[in-house]
């Protein structure tokens, strides 16, 4: 995935072949930082509240097609959670499973994207800290659920490491980043089942 931040998010996604070195784009996503619509002047930002690996992964659906994004409303102040596809259209899933604030005496609902697990869209109640998940193809108030999966489906990384992939079922890749996410000093392989490095 190759990221673009300026005024506007811009996603590429990108296979490489590694024995030839040729790329192909698979998908690419772009939707504005900020944007008006019917309840006045929008932000849209990824899923940064919460970094769960260092290859931010989980901001990609499994299809490649969309991009976990957060909308804050200018107006209110609140936040919607759901994602930009590759048509540039925002879903919002808050809406969409009824968890929106229902009228201007609502205090506004706060939820953040988090990402994507498999098939599920995760994201968050910034004032409650509770996370839920709902089934990307069947989006509806009662197929919401609480829990992470984005976390569940993690090893217990040690402290200043973020996740890559797995090698295999018991081998995976972390990157050391001592002070935040991007800035990583050394690649290793950690062996699971006894916490050994290399």
């Amino acid at each position: 995935m190759v990221t673009e931040i300026t005024s506007d998010y811009s996603f590429t996604i990108l296979s490489i072949d590694p024995d030839t070195g040729e790329q192909k784009t698979i998908s690419t996503i772009v939707y504005p930082g900020t944007s008006t619509d019917s309840t006045g002047e929008c932000y849209y930002f990824p899923a940064i509240t919460k970094i769960y690996t260092s290859s931010l992964c989980e901001w990609i659906s499994t299809d490649l097609q969309k991009v976990a994004t957060t909308k804050q409303f200018g107006t209110n102040g609140e936040y919607h959670a759901g994602w930009f596809d590759t048509s540039g259209t925002f879903f919002d899933v808050t809406a969409a499973v009824g968890m929106q604030a229902e009228s201007d005496f609502d205090a506004p609902t706060k939820h953040r994207a988090l990402g994507f697990s498999g098939e599920q869209f995760v994201f968050e109640d910034a004032e409650t800290g509770e996370s839920y998940y709902v089934p990307i193809d069947n989006i509806a108030p009662d197929t919401v659920q609480l829990g992470n999966p984005i976390v569940d489906a993690l090893p217990d990384v040690p402290r200043d490491y973020y996740f890559c992939d797995w090698i295999d079922d018991s081998r995976y890749l972390a990157d050391y980043c001592p002070s935040s996410y991007d800035e990583k000093t050394v690649n290793v392989i950690v062996d699971a089942t006894s916490n050994t490095f290399t």
